[in-house]
């Protein structure tokens, strides 16, 4: 073990391992709704979404474990990871379950600024701008997607064909 230089509160670690947590069941969760869009047609929606939970895994997921080991902290991975299970046959409420999905990601990275901040905790805090941003945008853009879904003239081309938009501008 190498000797770290840096006092941390193990509380805000906790709240970054709880976090990984979060972003874990998220990562799960969009698997699961890719396989739903997938299921009633919505090829598009599904590459979205799994492209959503590959970007969980790689970005944010490893961004966390990489901070937690500068402080040789060990990560206490919740038991439950799997994402809950939904059963939705319309596009609307899969991405309305996004929506819900993203938010409680949000959620978890307010708290873990709340606390850092409150804790003078400056090299957490600002480790987790990244991930303030990143869930702005990811929020917004899912939540675009549910209103264009739910829209009463919506049509699956026209919202497989917004998500390939999507999908597009962000290669």
């Amino acid at each position: 073990m190498s000797q770290n230089i840096w006092k941390k509160d193990d509380r805000i670690l906790d709240l970054v391992a709880k976090h990984y947590n979060v972003e874990q069941r998220a990562a799960n969760t969009y698997f699961h709704l890719a396989t739903l869009a997938k299921s009633i047609g919505y090829d598009y929606a599904a590459k979205f979404f799994y492209k959503m939970g590959i970007d969980k895994q790689e970005a944010h997921m490893t961004r966390l474990i990489n901070y937690l080991m500068k402080f040789d902290y060990v990560l206490k991975s919740d038991s439950i990871i799997v994402s809950e299970s939904v059963d939705f046959n319309d596009i609307a409420s899969i991405f309305k379950f996004a929506v819900d999905t993203e938010s409680k990601v949000r959620n978890s990275v307010y708290k873990v600024v709340d606390a850092a901040f409150a804790g003078k905790d400056f090299e957490t805090f600002e480790a987790m701008q990244w991930f303030v941003r990143d869930s702005i945008e990811d929020l917004e853009e899912i939540n675009d997607l549910a209103t264009y879904a739910s829209a009463n003239n919506a049509n699956m081309l026209d919202v497989e064909n917004m998500i390939l938009n999507k999908l597009k501008d962000k290669e």
